[in-house]
């Protein structure tokens, strides 16, 4: 496995940790719950049907500060997922040789063609 390789692999690990990310925050008593990615996108947002007939304006405050706490939870988790993948276990580099071939032998190889 070349170097490109090893690092696109190690670059879907990344991505792919990073995109399991979520962050979740909930209003006193759980009547309002709020989860992003760790791309501070919202990917659930659930509000008691009682909540929805408080003020607006403070449901409005609720679910920006629900978002806030989120968003910085997500950050936290995402920072370790990277964390986690970088630290892994990383390929070692290996020189790459048919099987078949001797080290001590390489020299030009003949190449012959016919139809």
């Amino acid at each position: 496995m070349g170097e490109d390789e090893r690092l696109a692999d190690r670059a879907a690990l990344i991505d792919a940790a990073i995109g399991r990310v979520r962050g979740r925050a909930q209003s006193h008593g759980g009547l309002v719950v709020l989860e992003v990615d760790a791309y501070k996108a919202i990917t659930d947002l659930r509000i008691a049907s009682h909540a929805m007939s408080s003020d607006p304006a403070r449901l409005a405050t609720v679910i920006a500060n629900l978002h806030r706490q989120a968003c910085e939870r997500a950050s936290t988790a995402a920072e370790q997922a990277y964390g986690e993948v970088i630290a892994g276990p990383a390929a070692p580099a290996q020189a790459v040789s048919a099987e078949w071939e001797d080290p001590g032998e390489l020299g030009p190889t003949r190449i012959t063609f016919s139809m």
